[in-house]
């Protein structure tokens, strides 16, 4: 991928982008887990260049909502993505990571945030949700993770900390990575269709090919014609609460711009319970989601999103964007194996600053997260 240095945690140089809270494996691996000595409690200690997560501006984080501060200044999310991407779903051993990309000539998936540019690289989930919300979780969450690539003055509203040294003692600044995070629900059991879990039955039809652990230098499993966007909730239901925080798997880098949607996205029991089974969870703990972290001196913002009025509803058909098939499969996907080497990553977080407008950034991982 594109991404040199993604988010401590989240991406290697020329990796594939990583998702939130997996590393990729080095050749002198620390393993870490979600409980016992190798827990979160313990991912600090487990290597220097972890240290990070003993700061005070990590992720999640339970978001208090009559402690939310409403930012009229705050702008709505631009997702610009494209309907004809190619997904390569991989297994990288602490979640099931999907990289997202573009057939040559094709326009890239871009999100943008103020005057800032941001590319989709992947996205991920998290069983529970990581991030709680008046310290309720969701069944699962979503992490969409972007990377900075087009970046217009000081007045934009996402802003930068400078640079600081890494725990290599260098001070060239990490990429900067802004992260979506999706509550995900469970559809009413009398809810026989819904446009997200239309949707994401394309990703999970190959997860019995995705059961072990994908090799870090083979392919995962392609699948064309994805429409990124159908991830989301619809257009108009897009409120959101913004935050400076981190990665939320070692390294744990203080660098990210994080959003979490207010408004969720609907799956099946069966869906949820999928996810749930596949054989890794019972290598890390039975879970993946990093406990919440203090909030220390940071504060939340949200920004409400009025430009079709109403809520999004609950689980029922009318409560999103239409799921239109494409070219190919019933399901509108193809299968095949991917033929270059995927991108073992993991959460890639956003880039959020604090105390600036946006609210927060997320930094790529210097080594491929999980």
């Amino acid at each position: 991928k594109a991404v040199k240095q993604l988010v401590a945690a989240h991406i290697a140089k020329d990796a594939p982008a990583p998702a939130h809270g997996h590393e990729h494996k080095e050749e002198h691996e620390v393993h870490w887990t979600y409980s016992g000595a190798t827990g979160p409690e313990h991912w600090g200690d487990l290597k220097k260049e972890f240290s990070a997560a003993h700061g005070t501006s990590q992720s999640p984080i339970d978001i208090v909502t009559s402690n939310v501060q409403e930012a009229s200044f705050l702008k709505p999310i631009h997702f610009h993505y494209n309907p004809n991407s190619e997904f390569e779903v991989r297994n990288n051993g602490h979640t099931l990571l999907v990289n997202v990309t573009t057939a040559k000539g094709q326009p890239e998936n871009v999100m943008t945030i103020g005057m800032s540019h941001f590319k989709l690289l992947q996205f991920h989930f998290h069983a529970k949700s990581e991030h709680t919300v008046d310290g309720d979780p969701s069944p699962m969450e979503l992490h969409l993770v972007h990377e900075l690539v087009e970046h217009h003055g000081e007045g934009s509203e996402v802003a930068h900390k400078p640079a600081k040294a890494d725990a290599h003692g260098s001070s060239e600044e990490p990429k900067k990575l802004a992260v979506i995070g999706v509550m995900i629900e469970q559809l009413d059991e009398d809810a026989e269709e819904h446009p997200h879990s239309d949707f994401i039955r394309k990703v999970w039809r190959v997860l019995p090919s995705v059961k072990e652990e994908t090799s870090k230098t083979g392919p995962g499993v392609m699948l064309f014609d994805m429409q990124p966007e159908k991830l989301l909730p619809p257009e108009g239901h897009r409120s959101y609460y913004r935050y400076h925080g981190s990665l939320t798997t070692p390294p744990c880098t203080e660098s990210v711009m994080w959003t979490v949607l207010e408004k969720p996205v609907f799956y099946s029991k069966e869906q949820i319970e999928n996810f749930k089974e596949l054989p890794f969870f019972n290598k890390i703990g039975g879970k993946n989601n990093r406990p919440v972290q203090p909030l220390h001196a940071r504060y939340v913002l949200r920004y409400q999103d009025r430009s079709h009025g109403g809520s999004a509803g609950s689980g029922s058909k009318t409560d999103s964007h239409s799921d239109s098939s494409v070219s190919g499969s019933k399901d509108g996907s193809h299968e095949k194996p991917a033929a270059s080497s995927p991108k073992d990553g993991s959460h890639g977080k956003p880039a959020v600053v604090s105390g600036s407008k946006d609210g927060s950034h997320e930094k790529p991982a210097a080594s491929s997260p999980k």
